[in-house]
């Protein structure tokens, strides 16, 4: 049996923002581990990038709050490598919409939240 090659990724764009995204992302969703450390995730990402993932998925709510930490902390050390440029990468995130008292207990956003 031959070595299998790896297919090269493809590439979208994300809606009409003219940003090129590879069609995989790596998320950040995790459960609160020891084992989730910034190394950890780091190598996780070098290893996606050297693929060609551009993508990284993230959310306040992953890893009990620690996702976006953990992922921010691994971007810096691969600027500070020369594994990548925070240019290079696509960086999404999530919030939870927060429950606000209304007449018809229907959830709505806290406007001030984004920027």
């Amino acid at each position: 049996m031959s070595p299998a090659t790896p297919a090269k990724m493809t590439y979208c764009f994300l809606g009409d923002s003219g940003l090129l995204v590879s069609k995989l992302a790596l998320g950040s969703w995790m459960h609160r581990a020891d084992s989730n450390t910034v190394e950890s995730w780091y190598e996780m990402m070098k290893t996606a990038f050297a693929r060609g993932v551009n993508f990284f998925d993230n959310g306040e709510l992953y890893g009990n709050g620690q996702a976006e930490e953990i992922m921010g902390g691994a971007i810096k050390k691969g600027v500070e490598e020369g594994a990548w440029s925070r240019e290079d990468l696509v960086v999404t995130t999530n919030w939870r919409l927060r429950k606000l008292a209304t007449p018809l207990g229907v959830a709505v956003a806290d406007e001030g939240r984004v920027s």
